[in-house]
């Protein structure tokens, strides 16, 4: 019986081991499949959120760099973006000098800046701004100086004459006949040198940011007849003074095209007239746009003058309105002959029509110089009929007064030989 009874419960428990060792391996195949299932959905999960994530900095990086981008582009050198006229703000200072100086009396006028020194130190001020575009500002400084001491009258003597020699008849033009009146056109919009596309500046109308040519002047035959038909264009380029010619008329075509002139006596007629010095006209303003003072040669001074430079081992440059050099931050002439004194009195200067300072000790000025070190400065003038030469080199007392000495220098009083 307890044999029997031992066997039954060996079977019961035997049976109940199976049943469990089987459950228990179909637990573990659930869980394996749970497992196998929820690393499935976590690899999809993790896809997702990866594409989600990756979606996210896709995003996130093409803002950024749209936003750096436009960071970037708000900090671009000014060199990189749209320039401004350089021409065009030195225009703009000496028209506002000149303005202030016409609500002057006309005693006062004498005691302010000249529109020249203003328009030069607008320059001035721009190459500090721009230091990258120094030589081109230079460049465009220097053609706005030709630009207002350019004499059409006297011009007009010369090529008028040059006309009646090759048996034509020419008009002037004027800056409405390009650009119509109220600066409604261009006629040279399109036009052409030598077939190359070009920017122009014409007669201080200037639309281009930068330009290739300054048109200084320009004439046209009368003739209606095509073949008859020339015209010409007065210019400066990168400096230097160049013809150019079209066989048409300004009025012919949109689409003009030039080329240099072979004329030589009216290439170098054109380049002399450039020198105020050179000119025929005998006409004069208060602000300066013709030569000084006819009765000494100043070709011979400016000889004296660089065989006295090479003696010192100095480098002087001419000082005109058009200049305006520095002699201790002192504009020259302008600011230097308006507070001077000569020999221990105050003195004035007339100076390219302008009359400087107030003083019966009066002087007319020939030429003047600048050391290129700003502390030197040697003034030829004359008084009654003598002849002197007045040297500064002592920095000017706190209310800007500069003292001048009468020099006795037979160097430079060979000047007046």
């Amino acid at each position: 019986m307890s044999k029997r009874y031992a066997l039954l419960v060996g079977t019961v428990i035997g049976a109940l081991a199976l049943s469990g060792c089987g459950h228990g391996q179909g637990n573990q195949g659930a869980t394996s499949t749970q497992v196998a299932n929820s690393v499935t959905s976590e690899s999809v999960n993790s896809v997702s959120t990866s594409q989600s994530s990756h979606s996210q900095s896709s995003s996130q990086s093409a803002s950024e760099a749209k936003s750096q981008g436009a960071s970037q582009a708000s900090q671009e050198p000014a060199s990189s973006q749209a320039q401004p006229s350089y021409f065009k703000q030195m225009q703009a200072a000496y028209q506002k000098q000149l303005d202030y100086r016409d609500s002057l009396s006309e005693d006062a006028r004498s005691s302010v800046q000249v529109p020249f020194t203003a328009a030069y130190q607008e320059g001035e001020r721009l190459k500090g701004l721009h230091p990258q575009d120094s030589q081109r500002i230079e460049q465009e400084s220097a053609d706005f100086q030709h630009f207002l001491n350019w004499d059409k009258q006297a011009f007009a003597s010369f090529f008028l004459k040059w006309a009646q020699g090759m048996k034509q008849d020419y008009r002037p033009l004027h800056l409405e006949d390009f650009v119509g009146i109220g600066d409604r056109d261009n006629r040279l919009k399109n036009a052409t040198v030598n077939g190359q596309a070009v920017t122009w500046n014409i007669m201080g109308n200037v639309k281009n940011a930068r330009y290739d040519y300054l048109v200084l002047d320009s004439y046209e035959t009368t003739d209606s007849d095509p073949s008859q038909r020339h015209l010409y264009l007065f210019t400066l380029h990168q400096g230097q003074p160049q013809v150019l010619y079209s066989q048409a008329h300004l009025a012919d075509s949109n689409q003009l095209n030039f080329k240099e002139t072979e004329n030589q006596e009216l290439s170098q007629g054109f380049a002399r007239y450039l020198n105020p010095d050179n000119r025929d006209s005998g006409q004069t303003s208060d602000e300066g746009t013709i030569a000084g003072p006819s009765d000494l040669r100043k070709d011979h001074i400016a000889q004296v003058m660089e065989a006295y430079a090479k003696a010192q081992g100095q480098t002087y440059q001419a000082a005109t309105p058009a200049t305006a050099l520095s002699y201790y931050d002192l504009a020259v002439p302008d600011q230097v002959l308006n507070q001077a004194q000569v020999d221990g009195q105050a003195a004035s200067f007339q100076f390219y029509g302008m009359q400087l300072g107030k003083s019966d000790l009066s002087y007319e000025v020939s030429a003047i110089y600048v050391r290129q070190d700003g502390k030197q400065v040697i003034a030829f003038v004359k008084r009654h009929n003598h002849a002197y030469i007045l040297e500064a080199t002592a920095q000017p007392d706190q209310e800007g007064q500069v003292s001048f000495q009468t020099t006795q220098n037979p160097d430079l009083m060979s000047a007046f030989d």
